[in-house]
């Protein structure tokens, strides 16, 4: 995977951004204001496959930000534009302890970057037999997502094992959202899709992510 690397110094620390190569034209996300509810996402199976494996990159990266540069997107086809602008997303490990006002005078400072290739596979995923979802719903389960919106961008702070364990989400679109069919009854609903959530118990004290699949692009 084509990644750009950029080293920022803010006064004494030096910070290192990983960021996505690839224009992510095709991924929109949006939900400033939470008390307009959760947050949207939108995705095309390209998208989805790239973030997946930004997600798994931040599992190995505790020492790093990764920025998925997600404003500029293009708007899903169809149906009336967001009321709210789009975000941009960054993932961390919480080990970081990043404080999110220093992310705007960060990100002004990126400059080009140097361009990188890791090694990120789907065989990174967990299997779901690795998975203990009862320890999920224990009272002080600790593997739970952070979010904090700051300067047009959404923060999921979390730890390796949450990110490697929901990065199958997006791994789950690539494979089922474009062949996806509702029942024949149902196919006149348009509100139909596929789709997934990440939410309550993974989000703590945060919003649900709700991430479609989506076929169609308006550019």
């Amino acid at each position: 995977m084509r990644t750009t690397v950029h080293r920022v110094r803010l006064g004494l620390e030096e910070f290192r951004i990983i960021r996505a190569a690839d224009p992510l034209t095709r991924a929109r996300l949006v939900g400033q204001d939470p008390a307009r509810g959760g947050l949207q996402m939108n995705v095309d199976a390209g998208a989805a496959r790239y973030i997946g494996m930004l997600w798994l990159l931040a599992a190995r990266s505790p020492r790093s930000l990764i920025y998925l540069p997600l404003r500029g997107g293009a708007l899903p086809a169809g149906g009336s534009p967001p009321e709210e602008p789009p975000l941009d997303l960054v993932l961390l490990h919480h080990s970081l302890q990043f404080k999110p006002h220093h992310w705007k005078r960060l990100r002004g400072r990126l400059g080009c970057g140097a361009k990188s290739t890791v090694r990120v596979s789907v065989n990174d995923l967990p299997g779901d037999s690795a998975i203990d979802y009862d320890a999920r719903r224990h009272r002080g389960h600790r593997d739970v997502f952070h979010q904090h919106v700051h300067a047009e961008s959404l923060f999921m702070v979390g730890s390796a094992k949450v990110f490697r364990e929901t990065a199958g989400l997006f791994f789950d679109i690539v494979k089922r959202g474009h062949d996806y069919r509702p029942p024949a009854e149902l196919r006149q609903d348009f509100n139909l899709h596929y789709c997934t959530e990440l939410g309550d118990p993974l989000v703590g004290g945060g919003r649900e992510i709700h991430i479609e699949y989506t076929r169609r692009w308006a550019r």
